[in-house]
């Protein structure tokens, strides 16, 4: 399942960070699970979530697909709450993949939002509000 991850985050962040509008939104870039303090806000955050994963293999054991879980979310002080809520929907738009995409490393058969994140919380006693999803990606490696 490792080469699918990989796939998956490659397809994530080049998806997202090659994309105007969305950086309109979310200046700071797109990371994977945390930035550095300092950086421009709003930001992308992207975190492989384990838990929910599973591989799907074939007779003889070789792998079908991987079903993998992420958490894609924008995050930034609240003041910038509707650019928070703007990168949300882009990355709702970029990252929703209804037939097969061949992309480096393997293909993404199907790719959506399966339950929405939304949550405040204080960052050097700064109140900020995180916006996103945990996204279900279906992943083949070549």
């Amino acid at each position: 399942m490792t080469a699918e991850v990989d796939v998956a985050y490659t397809w994530i962040e080049a998806t997202l960070a090659g994309d105007t509008t969305l950086a309109s939104y979310a200046p700071g870039g797109v990371y994977q699970s945390f930035a550095l303090p300092g950086t421009a806000t709003p930001y992308c955050l992207v975190e492989y979530q384990p838990g929910g994963s599973s591989n799907h293999p074939v007779f003889g054991g070789a792998n079908a697909y991987s079903k993998l879980m992420f958490r894609v979310v924008a995050t930034g002080p609240i003041a910038a709450a509707s650019a928070i809520a703007s990168a949300a929907a882009r990355i709702a738009t970029l990252l929703t993949v209804a037939s097969p995409v061949t992309v480096t490393g393997g293909t993404i058969s199907g790719s959506f939002a399966s339950t929405s994140v939304s949550k405040n919380e204080w960052v050097d006693g700064a109140k900020w509000l995180l916006d996103g999803a945990e996204w279900t990606i279906f992943v083949k490696a070549s």
